[in-house]
């Protein structure tokens, strides 16, 4: 199946496959409603609906492992629905005091992390709906958060910060400051990698076990709002500049190098174990990419 967020407020979910849509989730506005759509395709809500859903544009929508649906919403609330059992909302995440900004669940379905513009993720039971942890470090809008392969947790904010967050202790673990303008958006590798992409036109791949900067990617001419790795290892990145871009690593070690982060981002690109080019000490990687058509977000199939 797939989901959208709409600027009405309402989730799409289609057959992929068939190419149909399956439901409406939230406030359809119908003819005979209180509310009024606007010409711009929202809708001037009013307090006396009795239609549950959200209030304000969905911002950003995510799928649990159990085919559960959370959406996040300028109204500033997160609700999880169940599309398969009558497009039920189940749940109203309510606790930020602005726009959030993106939704996740974790790889047990048992959590969902949420971004806000008021410069906080928030943790939450995906089974009460209950706030159980709110990680507070950045001092912009919250962008983009993402769940690690073994449920570590980090996020992308308009601080120029990419932080990775202690959850036993609900505090920053790492802070990582060298993009030049707002991150937009992160995402883990199964390679225990962590790839940013910011508004100052460039991607950046971090080794959280380390806390080395590996990589700087170049090559887009605008900002970038979404990165994706895909099974095979491979870093995809969005950007308003209308491309996708995918790049290539250049690596001459004959042998992987375990202790070298490049090396390990390379193995899982190349059948002879990977390595890395280094200069002066430090490993590089390098820089043809890939173009396609696109405006914004990036995921691997």
């Amino acid at each position: 199946m797939l989901a959208c967020g709409t600027r009405d407020g309402t989730l799409h979910v289609f057959d992929a496959k068939a190419s149909e849509r399956l439901c409406v989730l939230g406030h359809a506005c119908s003819g005979d409603c209180v509310c009024k759509k606007r010409g711009d395709g929202t809708v001037a809500y009013d307090a006396a609906c009795p239609e549950p859903g959200h209030r304000e544009k969905v911002r950003s929508v995510a799928w649990g492992p159990n085919g559960e649906l959370a959406s996040a919403s300028w109204d500033g609330s997160c609700r999880i629905w169940d599309p398969l059992g009558g497009g039920l909302e189940k749940l109203t995440l309510q606790g930020h005091t602005g726009p959030v900004r993106a939704v996740q669940f974790s790889a047990d379905g048992r959590t969902v992390a949420t971004a806000g513009e008021d410069s906080t993720v928030r943790l939450w039971s995906a089974e009460s709906g209950a706030e159980i942890g709110a990680l507070v470090g950045h001092t912009g809008t919250v962008w983009s958060v993402a769940w690690g392969p073994n449920g570590e947790l980090a996020s992308g904010a308009s601080d120029t910060s990419v932080k990775l967050w202690d959850l036993a202790n609900s505090r920053e673990q790492r802070s990582w400051n060298s993009h030049l303008n707002a991150v937009f958006a992160v995402a883990w590798g199964a390679n225990g990698m962590l790839a940013s992409g910011s508004w100052d036109k460039t991607c950046k791949i971090w080794d959280p076990a380390s806390g080395a900067e590996v990589l700087t990617l170049r090559g887009h001419s605008d900002k970038v709002t979404s990165v994706a790795w895909g099974h095979n290892g491979l870093l995809a990145s969005g950007s308003m500049d209308k491309t996708v871009k995918i790049p290539s690593f250049s690596h001459h070690h004959t042998t992987r190098d375990d202790s070298c982060s490049p090396c390990r981002l390379a193995a899982t690109n190349r059948k002879d174990g990977g390595g890395c080019a280094r200069r002066d000490g430090r490993c590089e990687g390098g820089g043809e990419e890939a173009a396609a058509g696109s405006e914004g977000s990036v995921q691997w199939g």
